[in-house]
């Protein structure tokens, strides 16, 4: 029989719950800690947050347009852009699971899925990305 598959990747390290209430701000917006620095190190106000939004919905947007006309790559890239201004935004992990299995990269698909389903674990999509994977991978 195959292996089992791999585990889901850990949990971000920093995350609003864990933020002071000084930096909770600046926290939720960033998601992570690697994303924190992105951030500039300060607390973000309030039109940076829709801002740092905007940008992140724009991506998923052009995302999702290249994904529609077979560019899975650009869809790729743009998604994982996206995530970094939305992290933890469980339809880009599942747009880019697809979008990595149709790549022929399923082990960065199930490794998606398997984030998206952590986050939402009732979401079909999630679950029938992790499926996809694992059906490639030769589970099912």
């Amino acid at each position: 029989p195959p292996p089992p598959p791999p585990p889901p990747p850990p949990a971000a390290a920093a995350t609003a719950a864990a933020a002071s209430d000084k930096g909770t701000a600046k926290a939720a917006a960033c998601g992570v800690a690697a994303e924190a620095a992105a951030c500039g190190g300060a607390i973000m106000s309030e039109a940076e947050k829709i801002r740092w939004d905007a940008e992140g919905e724009k991506l998923k947007v052009e995302g999702n347009a290249a994904f529609k006309e077979g560019r899975w790559g650009a869809a790729e890239h743009k998604w994982t852009l996206a995530l970094e201004k939305r992290p933890g935004d469980v339809a880009l992990l599942s747009n880019r699971s697809a979008a990595r299995l149709a790549m022929g990269r399923p082990h960065a698909a199930l490794s998606d899925a398997l984030e998206a389903v952590r986050l939402k674990p009732g979401w079909a999509k999630a679950r029938s990305r992790h499926a996809a994977a694992l059906e490639v991978l030769g589970f099912f």
